[in-house]
């Protein structure tokens, strides 16, 4: 009786380390409230498989749990020895240590650059208590995951339970989601109740950070983050995506390209390279390079090729190392004229590189198939621009299709829903990370994600031509009418309008001339 009573003492120091109620255990246990009391009061001895799931549910470590459940069997067998036996050898108990935060994150092989500014909000959000779900938005290849991994591991100290991440990239439907985070976390299922429901009861009195890593593809099941944060009040997830979640409760940082080197007219010598070596673009683009050519050496005449292929893949840090792995083959200044001539050229074969990063065309592939045919048909028309684009210019060039190319077969030149509203569709591609919308509401597109896009749209050549006149008309026709107030009290601001819209001038001129 007094081996029950030492045993029983030890599951409740146990539980309590944990703050689990008896309610709590026996639930995670699978057992009756009743029996986790009378185990505890020593009145009750657990079977082998109680035991086992009551060491599983109490966090013990491997050798631990072998103890626990050999303790529990030795108590069993006393029991059914109805003889006087000599008093059983005692068997120790794990002796709790002190707690401490379990930290379950991959440690990332390079050192990570820039991104000061993003990471001092990031931390100042995951310390304000009204932020308890927050996504790292962007395109793909931006550097998410990067910089929220240095953000998880950096908060893991300041969460009681730690931090752990979750890799959502293989999972492949939204139910799947807390199985594979209950996998991440070491918990185990038990009997035929709701896993979502398992894993929140396991969750609900954890002091925790989660990662969940590229969920833009799962954002059906994004409710259950909602109910998983409802019942978990010590639970906070940050979360990387290309499309925002849209929930109420979502807090969201849009993450840009690295600083690049200043750009200037060229009129001062070393204008065009002003900031390059303070430029976090130019810093990541050196790191990569030394790394993958050890003797990689930097003449002042190169700089200005760095610079440049900063600027053709706009800072993005995947462009950015897919560029520099090729300084071991080809002379900078033609790795920029191979990135300016196509898309297809930002490739590489580094073994430990996801097949999805393994080359540009692999990351927006993979955007692209997450989009509706309308929101494929606009971005197709929408990368004929240059420098950004109103909606109202947007609007003017994603009208429906003509009706001489709806005769055609194609399915990429059906027209569009007739419940079509641009402004809808402009902010879902803002929302997934495929669009930017400055604070005047202008929208642009990043570089290499219109080239991507323009190479769909001219795979059609009907479709082509349609959306080039289109353009050209729509802006020629924008200079007509400001023609008028070009001499009027409006000069000014008509001016910058036209200014702004300069590139696209350009080539309204160039192809209706």
């Amino acid at each position: 009786m007094q081996d029950d009573m030492l045993f029983g003492q030890r599951v409740r120091q146990h539980r309590r380390e944990l703050d689990l109620t008896q309610e709590d255990f026996a639930q995670r246990v699978g057992i009756a409230t009743e029996t986790v009391s009378k185990i505890e009061r020593g009145e009750r001895r657990p079977s082998k498989h109680v035991a086992e799931r009551m060491a599983q549910v109490l966090e013990l470590s491997a050798e631990d749990r072998a103890t626990f459940v050999r303790a529990a069997r030795m108590l069993l067998n006393d029991s059914a020895d109805t003889s006087a036996p000599p008093t059983p050898p005692q068997v120790e108990l794990p002796v709790s240590a002190p707690r401490r935060p379990r930290v379950n994150l991959p440690s990332p092989a390079t050192t990570l650059v820039g991104r000061v500014n993003e990471l001092a909000e990031i931390e100042r959000l995951l310390r304000d208590p009204e932020c308890r779900l927050l996504t790292v938005s962007g395109p793909g290849g931006i550097g998410k995951t990067r910089l929220a991994l240095e953000a998880t591991t950096r908060q893991a100290a300041e969460f009681a339970d730690g931090a752990a991440f979750v890799a959502l990239a293989p999972v492949a439907a939204s139910d799947l989601i807390a199985p594979v985070i209950a996998d991440a976390l070491g918990f185990s299922f038990y009997g035929q109740a709701n896993p979502g429901g398992q894993l929140i009861d396991f969750l609900q009195e954890k002091s925790m950070l989660l990662m969940l890593d590229n969920f833009e593809h799962l954002v059906n099941g994004a409710d259950f983050l909602v109910e998983l944060l409802q019942r978990a009040p010590q639970l906070k997830l940050i979360v990387t995506s290309r499309e925002r979640l849209n929930l109420q409760g979502e807090w969201v940082i849009e993450l840009q390209g690295l600083p690049l080197p200043r750009a200037g007219d060229g009129s001062k010598a070393g204008e065009q390279l002003a900031g390059f070596d303070d430029s976090a673009a130019v810093a990541l683009f050196l790191q990569t390079a030394k790394r993958s050519y050890a003797g990689f050496p930097l003449a002042p005449a190169d700089r200005a090729a760095v610079a440049r292929i900063c600027r053709l893949v706009e800072g993005m840090p995947l462009g950015i190392e897919l560029a520099a792995a090729w300084v071991r083959v080809l002379p900078l200044a033609e790795i920029a004229d191979e990135i300016g001539r196509t898309l297809d050229f930002l490739a590489a074969s580094a073994r430990d590189l996801p097949a999805r990063h393994r080359s540009l065309r692999a990351v927006f592939d993979h955007s692209w198939n997450l989009l509706t045919e309308d929101e494929r048909i606009v971005m197709r028309h929408l990368s004929v621009f240059r420098g950004g684009f109103s909606r109202a210019a947007a609007a003017a060039v994603c009208a429906e299709i003509r009706s001489e190319q709806e005769e055609s077969n194609t399915a990429a030149q059906q027209p569009l829903n007739p419940q079509f509203s641009i402004l809808n569709l402009l902010t879902s591609l803002v929302d997934k990370s495929l669009l930017r919308r400055s604070g005047s509401g202008r929208y642009d597109i990043h570089e290499l994600v219109r080239q991507y896009a323009a190479a769909h749209l001219e795979a059609d050549s009907n479709e082509y031509l349609a959306t080039r006149d289109r353009h050209a008309s729509f802006y020629l026709g924008l200079v007509q009418q400001r023609e008028v107030e070009l001499k009027r009290a409006r000069q000014k601001t008509v001016l910058d309008e036209l200014v702004a819209e300069i590139d696209n001038l350009r080539l309204a001129w160039d192809w209706a001339a």
